[in-house]
């Protein structure tokens, strides 16, 4: 198995993925060898339940990364709230004095 991987790393080239599609297919083959794998490795029962538990934590880290980017952007504009602020109150008491 591991001559198949070498042949096959030693063809690819490094150019970037030119289209969704192009990454859909490649990433449905890195799938089905996965699936194999478990399969190979456990009884189908068992490699189900493990795919199932692989597919939901990447789910849940897309879920989380998305929650992440939403805080940054929170922090972002409270951040600016708090500099606008900030400006204001100087401005407004070199007014007064």
């Amino acid at each position: 198995m591991s001559f198949f991987l070498v042949n096959i790393a030693a063809s690819v080239d490094n150019r970037p993925v030119s289209s969704p599609m192009q990454l859909f297919k490649i990433q449905n083959v890195y799938i089905e060898l996965l699936f194999k794998y478990m399969l190979y490795q456990f009884s189908y029962k068992e490699a189900i339940l493990r795919f199932f538990g692989l597919v939901k934590t990447c789910l849940d880290l897309c879920t989380l990364l998305i929650s992440c980017d939403e805080l940054k952007r929170y922090d972002n504009m409270l951040e600016t709230i708090v500099k606008q602020t900030e400006q204001t109150l100087i401005l407004h008491s070199k007014d007064n004095k």
